[in-house]
């Protein structure tokens, strides 16, 4: 197994100095992630509020999701300039402050704003929190780091529908902003004094590349905003509609612009490089896979649990929570088992497994069967626990640790491109099966669909995850 060394901040750094600053740079991730999917829940209370359309409500949601992912290359690629910590502390500031904002709102477009302006700080955090975990610790504790992180991670995305669901009953949909307020003053405080990272670079390296490739960095927020406009034209105006032509057209020509941009860059955004790179390629494929599979259980089960089996959006969060549960004790120890282990399969093995549970999930869900489906759920969360902390240790090691910056904030847009895609064909095969409202069958049969497509996806993820590790 390749290790990499990194001895800069492990070594300045105590055990408790380092969990300290670890602990301050999970809080800012924690918020960036919940963020993505927390509003879900409160939408119905959001567009009763404003009296706005359903339609117009989910820009609350799809805004957040496309502004991030179209902008975390672009805040990995700028953290060389401005250093990790500025860069980190001074999203967790914007991401406060546009929290308030969000909760303040007087009306929906205010709010779709704001929440633009959140998904920005979001991103500062986000696309550099696992190359300062990963600089934090030295090469025998990056697999545990790694997977704290994961474990995080996991929390954020997938415990966002319970904790919605509980400020919204015992408060109202503003909370659920507000909520951001006190714990990103806190992360401040804590940040600035204790966060410590140095620069690897020298001043002078930095000053070769001052002239960001802004062009690049317009191409791809526009190709990756195509991406998500594409998916939801599919969704809600059909295939052959005059929305997905332009949106396929301009995403086409978006990628293919940014290819021949970045090739004749000096200091390209994209650096299209390191995809020549199989051992960062191969973990980045799967994990963009995987999250997708992910998503796809992530949208399809609240509606499946209050739709079918006529569950509260209390009781589903709470059901929901039995992934990060299973997460939040699974992922540190297998990155602590990673570390010690020259056994390199992890990562297949926990796709495996995800590809059984999800094809579980799926028969018990058209059985109606919630025992199994809960089952299936915890399942599922053990392959989740075993693919992540190695794989994103696995995506760090594939870059030269110089470049860990600009592998965090790949692996970062990867995650979020993963989880709008899954989302995305999530609400394809839910818009294509579910007719009528009322029609208990048909969402029983799509909900099932789209659990065997995810289920297809995680063993399509798994080949890429075997190759990089025989071939290590």
């Amino acid at each position: 197994m390749k290790t990499d060394g990194n001895a800069s901040e492990c070594n300045i750094l105590s055990g408790k100095e380092r969990m300290l600053a670890m602990g301050i740079v999970l809080l800012g991730l924690f918020m960036s992630v919940l963020d993505t999917v927390i509003v879900s829940i409160a939408l119905p209370s959001i567009t009763a509020y404003f009296g706005n359309t359903i339609s117009e409500s989910q820009w609350v949601v799809t805004a957040y999701l496309i502004t991030i992912t179209a902008s975390m290359m672009i805040f990995g690629k700028l953290s060389a300039y401005t250093g990790l910590k500025k860069m980190f502390l001074g999203g967790i500031a914007l991401f406060t402050i546009s929290s308030l904002g969000c909760g303040i709102a007087p009306s929906l477009p205010i709010l779709i704003t704001f929440r633009i302006a959140q998904a920005i700080g979001g991103a500062m955090t986000s696309s550099i929190s696992m190359a300062i975990i990963y600089r934090l610790n030295p090469p025998d504790m990056q697999g545990k780091a790694i997977g704290i992180m994961g474990a995080t991670v996991a929390i954020g995305s997938l415990a966002g529908p319970g904790i919605g669901g509980v400020l919204i009953e015992v408060l109202d949909w503003r909370s659920i902003f507000y909520i951001n307020i006190p714990i990103g003053i806190i992360g401040l405080l804590l940040g600035i004094p204790y966060l410590r990272i140095t620069d690897i670079r020298e001043k002078g390296e930095r000053k070769k590349g001052e002239n960001i490739d802004w062009t690049g960095a317009i191409s791809f927020a526009i190709g990756i905003t195509s991406v998500m406009v594409l998916f939801n034209a599919i969704a809600t105006k059909g295939l052959y509609s005059m929305e997905v032509l332009t949106s396929f057209t301009t995403m086409s020509s978006a990628f293919i612009f940014l290819k021949w941009n970045e090739k004749k860059q000096i200091n390209p955004i994209l650096d299209i490089r390191v995809f020549r790179e199989p051992m960062f390629l191969l973990p980045l494929l799967s994990m963009v896979l995987f999250f997708a599979a992910v998503f796809m259980l992530n949208i399809t089960m609240p509606f499946y649990l209050e739709r079918v089996l006529k569950f509260t959006p209390l009781h589903v969060g709470t059901m929901m929570m039995i992934i990060p549960l299973v997460l939040v004790i699974g992922s540190p120890i297998i990155g602590w088992l990673y570390d010690r282990s020259l056994w390199q399969y992890f990562s297949a093995t926990g796709l495996l497994i995800a590809f059984s549970a999800l094809l579980i999930c799926a028969w018990a869900t058209l059985s109606e069967k919630l025992e199994i489906v809960l089952l299936s759920m915890g399942l599922f969360a053990a392959g989740y626990s075993l693919f992540q902390s190695p794989n994103n240790i696995e995506i760090m090691r594939g870059l030269h640790k110089d470049r860990a910056a600009i592998a965090s904030s790949i692996a970062n847009t990867g995650r979020y491109f993963g989880m709008a895609i899954g989302a995305s064909f999530a609400s394809v095969i839910l818009s294509a099966k579910l007719l009528p409202e009322t029609d208990i069958n048909n969402l029983t049969l799509s909900s099932g669909m789209t659990l065997v497509i995810a289920a297809l996806i995680c063993v399509i993820a798994a080949w890429p995850s075997y190759l990089r590790n025989r071939n290590n």
